[in-house]
């Protein structure tokens, strides 16, 4: 017996490929809670009428009245009758704005010839004669038209100088070179001078010079001659290159026990070991301090665990090196470096 097994393919899909993407919307949230802004509102509000209430308690017609249970709507209506009476207040402004802009006519004053003649002892008060009396119109005659006076201007005779013509011009191939050929072939020509006979005379007439000036022209000359003397004695004569100078060095030493110092000067005449001493001292003070105070330890220079500086064991194991090989036959500090030689 054959059995077929019928399986279906929409089982094997895997969960979301054959179902549609729904388009979701994304809704604006807004960024204030219309709650918060409502109770806000309402503050803003109570604050404004407990204001008025304030306002007309200090003025002393104040009615109170008994608060309502629906405040919104309260707010509401207060809201809108605020709105009104800006409304007529804005109305009015406006008003008042339109009548200021108005033009006003432009009427030309009379013109009325200023009085040339003081009167003095000038009555206010009028007879009885002229109390009763009705002002009748007077027509005056229409003031004169004042024209400004144009001044018309001098005849200045202007005298426009001819300059001399140039021997160069603008154009290539012109009549007249440019200016760069001119120049060039200017340098080679000649030029010739003018001299004038007016020039020429008033240069050779020499000019007057009175006492003071001539007395002024001595001293200067003085001065001058003192100051070119004291320059060429500062000046020192070159030396000659080939002139040779000899000079004698002398070098004092103190040999043998100082009676100052406590030293002993040893006098070395081979320049060979005193390079070679002034090396050895040289090396001497590279050494490191832990081989120092060994080396002095060792010689009994120094007791062990001694706190001295560093300088002062360098230079007594730099003193005791180039004197020689020195060492301590004290008996103190023998035992003492034995017995504490066991400790370190």
């Amino acid at each position: 017996m054959n059995k077929t097994i019928e399986i279906n393919p929409s089982l094997f899909h895997v969960n979301g490929k054959n179902k549609t993407p729904k388009n979701k919307s994304i809704k604006n949230k807004p960024i204030i809670n219309p709650n918060v802004l409502k109770h806000k509102f309402l503050k803003r509000i109570k604050q404004h009428k407990s204001d008025e209430l304030k306002n007309q308690l200090n003025s002393g017609a104040a009615t109170i009245k008994e608060p309502d249970k629906n405040e919104f709507e309260e707010s509401i209506k207060y809201l809108q009758e605020l709105s009104k009476e800006t409304k007529k207040n804005n109305e009015r402004s406006l008003k008042r704005d339109n009548l200021e802009k108005k033009t006003v006519k432009n009427y030309t004053p009379v013109f009325t010839p200023p009085s040339t003649n003081n009167h003095t002892d000038i009555r206010i008060d009028l007879p009885d004669e002229l109390k009763e009396y009705t002002p009748t119109p007077i027509l005056r005659e229409p003031a004169p038209i004042v024209k400004p006076i144009v001044q018309t201007p001098a005849s200045v005779k202007v005298h426009n100088q001819v300059l001399t013509d140039v021997p160069y011009g603008i154009l290539k191939g012109g009549n007249k070179p440019t200016y760069r050929a001119w120049n060039t072939t200017h340098k080679n020509r000649p030029q010739d001078f003018k001299i004038n006979n007016l020039f020429l005379n008033s240069t050779m007439i020499p000019p007057e010079i009175t006492e003071r000036e001539d007395k002024l022209n001595k001293l200067k000359n003085k001065i001058q001659e003192k100051h070119a003397a004291i320059s060429n004695n500062n000046i020192k004569p070159a030396p000659d290159s080939n002139r040779m100078i000899k000079t004698t060095i002398t070098k004092k030493y103190t040999l043998g026990k100082s009676k100052l110092k406590r030293k002993i000067g040893v006098l070395i005449k081979n320049r060979e070991t005193r390079k070679n001493i002034i090396m050895a001292h040289r090396d001497l003070k590279h050494i490191s301090m832990n081989d120092v105070r060994l080396y002095l330890n060792e010689h009994n220079l120094t007791k062990l665990g001694s706190k001295s500086p560093n300088d002062v064991l360098r230079k007594m194991y730099e003193a005791a090196k180039l004197t020689g090989d020195v060492s301590n036959l004290n008996n103190n500090i023998l035992l003492h470096n034995i017995t504490k030689s066991e400790h370190f």
